[in-house]
């Protein structure tokens, strides 16, 4: 199933996020660039798997790089950097 998560700004996990001015991403396949490599992330071995999650870890850290003023950012995969 697609399923499409839109952060909810009533939330309280949301409010903190945004209080304490720490990035975050949302990724809309498609919109402005954005994408998400999901065959990449599914041939990762995940630690445990539900209906809806998976939970992965990576032998080498993932890079992420934000520019909060130009809103954009970038996550690198081991070794893309």
């Amino acid at each position: 199933e697609d399923i499409e998560v839109a952060p909810s700004q009533g939330s309280h996990f949301f409010q903190n996020i945004t209080s304490f001015m720490i990035g975050y991403f949302t990724a809309s396949n498609g919109q402005n660039g954005a994408f998400v490599d999901w065959p990449w992330l599914r041939g990762q071995t995940p630690l445990d798997s539900k209906k809806y999650t998976r939970h992965v870890r990576l032998d080498k850290p993932l890079v992420v790089k934000m520019n909060g003023h130009q809103h954009r950012g970038v996550i690198f995969k081991p070794g893309e950097e």
